[in-house]
């Protein structure tokens, strides 16, 4: 059985012991699926498969990073950052306009000043 029939069968089950309550089968579905999962887990918890054992590899050089790539790659970060906070300014100075205008125009329709 697959692990779809297997939800199907359960959420069914779930629906059955709810007194058949129409409009939880999302819930039972979901439920179902935790079930199942469960169930699942603990099968593979309980039989592990064969494990292998992995060689220690010595690293012989060890990596080097050049201060200039790292500089650079702080660079781009701070101008994408002030390029960000430069566009939330616009933005931001952008919806106090349109406020201001919008306000304008509820004056001249209400007629209040």
């Amino acid at each position: 059985m697959n692990f779809h029939d297997e939800i199907a069968k359960v959420a069914f089950e779930l629906y059955e012991r709810s007194s058949q309550v129409e409009g939880s089968d999302l819930d039972n579905w979901l439920e179902a699926e935790r079930i199942v999962l469960a169930r699942h887990a603990s099968k593979e918890i309980e039989q592990p498969e064969e494990t292998t054992v992995v060689e220690e590899i010595e690293v012989k050089e060890p990596i080097i990073v050049e201060e200039a790539e790292i500089t650079e790659e702080v660079e781009e970060i701070k101008s994408a950052k002030k390029a960000r906070s430069v566009k939330k300014v616009a933005v931001k100075g952008k919806k106090e306009a349109l406020k201001k205008e919008v306000r304008k125009v509820a004056k001249k329709t209400t007629g209040k000043k």
